[in-house]
């Protein structure tokens, strides 16, 4: 299953987005302690529904923002979101912590990562093993002067993971054929022109693939269609349901 996505380069958090290099520097890896994961229901103020969509393959990205801005908890916490589709597939989607923090206080992007390739290996050679960590693997993209895009398909790129913790993410993709290094995304740390859309301090985040086949509810792919809506719902605490209906671009747009 293909999963790769591309996106705007933004810089965020000390990282510096250029145009002219995807180049990782080599640093420490930190890791995630291993925990499993636990669902909790914090209050929101806000969710948005972001669609990406480009040839045969796309992306839905689910962004909240919780009520209590100073709430941090660790990388294991999820909130559960639930995806429906007007043409009947059903996905569940679990949130995770913007920004998560180790034992040594180092703080981190929760549930991403940058990869490095070995010299004349692109990124996008990885794409056959991303399942092995339910991964999606995002590639830059250039907007130039009037609007128009270029994608890249450089050495490096960098991972979300959609469950699971870092650290056996991490050790299972140094592992991958022709990967010189992987890193976890720190704050506060320039990691050499690295492009990342990895979410603010605050947001709570989560993606799903999309694909163009009919529903298959509950396999973890969101099948869109032209024409046929996506509603996002989230239960909160007090019984009220948060509730963001779209309409995906048509395929090849973005």
């Amino acid at each position: 299953m293909e999963r790769t996505v591309p996106i705007t380069a933004t810089p965020a958090a000390g990282f510096v987005a250029l145009a002219a290099s995807w180049l990782l520097a080599g640093c420490d890896i930190p890791t995630a302690l291993d925990l499993s994961v636990s669902i909790e229901n914090p209050q929101l103020t806000e969710l948005h529904v972001e669609l990406q969509v480009s040839d045969a393959v796309g992306t839905l990205t689910v962004t909240a923002v919780p009520e209590d801005g100073s709430y941090a908890p660790s990388d294991e916490v999820r909130a559960r979101v639930e995806i429906t589709t007007e043409l009947g597939d059903a996905e569940e989607l679990l949130l995770r912590p913007g920004v998560c923090t180790l034992d040594d206080g180092t703080e981190y992007f929760c549930g991403w990562f940058g990869i490095m390739m070995d010299d004349e290996h692109l990124v996008t050679e990885i794409e056959p093993y991303l399942d092995e960590i339910a991964g999606t693997l995002h590639l830059p993209m250039v907007i130039g002067a009037f609007h128009d895009t270029t994608y890249l398909t450089p050495i490096s790129g960098t991972i979300e993971i959609a469950t699971g913790d870092m650290e056996p993410a991490l050790e299972r993709a140094a592992n991958w054929p022709h990967v010189k290094f992987v890193e976890a995304l720190t704050l506060g740390r320039q990691h050499g022109g690295l492009a990342t859309d990895a979410p603010l301090a605050n947001d709570w985040r989560g993606s799903l693939s999309c694909g163009r086949a009919g529903p298959a509810p509950h396999d973890g792919v969101v099948q869109i269609a032209a024409g046929g809506s996506i509603t996002a719902q989230y239960r909160q605490p007090d019984g009220s349901v948060l509730t963001v209906t779209r309409l995906p671009p048509e395929w090849g747009a973005t």
